[in-house]
């Protein structure tokens, strides 16, 4: 029984290495940037993917386009660059590749106005660029001969040759060859002075997902391009910066003359006290005369009783009346009243109706329903437009004025049709009006 159990002699380790496990070299981030859980509002540096909702909708049929033009061919092993990051941002490194921007505290120039902070390993790095480069993201080998002779820039060589107001562009690969996929790390909005959001839906989706998916949402204060006040005659236009919006105060062109823009840069058409305000404020501060003011006033009215007057559309091939359009209202509270000879006929909240495009162009597979567009369109009665109409008869030449009443009793049996046929779908749909 000992002889079974009997002692081996010992091994000899001398000389031997140990076995040790090789480290992972860490992997190395591109673009210096800083960590959105310890957001610094005066010192932060984040690669960012925005939302833009009105370019959003065009993007694939660019890509569509580019494919059935021969610029290249899409490979669908490298990628999936369908997915919608509006909706699923977490599926970033699903895509082909990514476009974004670097920015910092002097640096805030982006595509949207709110977003996705991504963290992006150096070898994924593709093309980096103080401007736009017009990138098809869906090829990855259209986009190494887009980088070919550009110069790989660091994250500050880009942000010191980038234009503060102007965004640049970073495009990276959603996987790299070895396998390294862009990470999530956290979401952004952009505020303005006041804390509001520049963009409300974008800002809601993005807090939404912070929220469900536990991460960081930073907001970044931007001050309107229009903050600083600045009163000037051009040759062929007056402009002012007032109150960080910018006023048309007249141009020979009268599609444009008295138009303004907010600081999000949306047009819009400002009422008779507010361009007293803008045109006093201007003459008080010795920019203007009184004569000058008194003239600017007057060209006011003239413009806006043109913008007031019903616009008549043709069809090309009978060259009957196709559309009738009569704007009303001023700046957020702007109304546009459309005419049919459908017998479709509405008023159009614009604020609202704007809104309904941004939701749409960002998320359009969305299901609707079907009365959703009672949101910011209003049926209207063969009544209210007859006063409508009478409304403006000022404003138009007689013959004008007398071709509409003419298209507007053509069509009147139908639009108290469609108008009942309109008060019975309200009944049905959780977006109710006043009739």
């Amino acid at each position: 029984m000992s002889e079974q159990f009997e002692q081996k002699p010992s091994m000899d380790l001398e000389g031997v290495k140990p076995l040790t496990l090789e480290k992972e070299s860490p992997i190395k981030i591109w673009g210096g940037v800083t960590d959105p859980e310890k957001h610094n509002p005066k010192n932060f540096r984040y690669l960012v993917h925005a939302f833009n909702p009105f370019a959003t909708a065009s993007q694939p049929l660019v890509a569509i386009s580019a494919e059935l033009s021969g610029a290249y061919k899409v490979d669908k092993t490298e990628g999936d660059q369908s997915i919608n990051l509006f909706d699923e941002p977490e599926r970033l490194g699903e895509r082909v590749s990514l476009s974004m921007s670097l920015i910092d505290q002097d640096h805030t120039g982006t595509w949207g106005e709110g977003g996705i902070i991504v963290e992006a390993p150096e070898e994924n790095i593709v093309i980096t660029s103080p401007t736009d480069t017009g990138s098809h993201n869906s090829s990855k080998d259209f986009l190494r001969k887009q980088a070919q002779g550009q110069p790989r820039l660091s994250g500050e060589e880009l942000l010191q040759s980038t234009t503060p107001g102007i965004y640049n562009e970073v495009v990276a690969f959603a996987k790299s060859e070895s396998g390294k996929p862009l990470r999530l790390k956290g979401f952004f909005i952009k505020v303005d002075k006041n804390g509001q959001p520049l963009d409300s839906f974008v800002a809601q989706k993005m807090r939404q997902h912070a929220a469900r998916l536990n991460l960081p949402l930073v907001e970044i204060q931007v001050l309107g391009p229009y903050e600083q006040e600045m009163f000037k005659i051009a040759e062929n236009d007056i402009w002012a910066h007032y109150r960080g919006n910018r006023y048309n105060l007249g141009s020979e062109n009268p599609e444009f003359a008295f138009n303004a823009y907010d600081d999000k840069v949306d047009t819009f058409f400002p009422s008779p006290q507010e361009i007293e305000e803008v045109v006093a404020h201007f003459r008080e501060r010795g920019d203007i005369n009184e004569a000058q003011a008194q003239q600017i006033l007057e060209r006011y009215i003239i413009a806006d009783a043109r913008r007031k007057s019903p616009k008549i559309e043709y069809d090309p091939k009978t060259s009957e009346i196709s559309r009738v359009t009569i704007k009303d209202g001023y700046g957020k509270d702007a109304i546009e009243y459309w005419l049919s000879p459908s017998g479709y006929c509405w008023r159009v909240n614009m604020e609202e109706y704007k809104k309904a495009l941004r939701e749409m162009s960002l998320n359009p597979q969305r299901i609707r329903d079907a009365y959703e567009f009672l949101r910011y369109q209003t049926p209207l009665s063969s009544s209210q437009i007859l006063s409508i109409l009478e409304s403006r008869k000022e404003m138009m030449e007689p013959e004008e004025y007398e071709k509409i009443i003419g298209f507007f009793i053509g069509i009147k049996d139908k639009i108290d049709q469609v108008y009942q046929l309109m008060s019975l779908m309200s009944k049905k749909s959780s977006y109710k009006y006043n009739f």
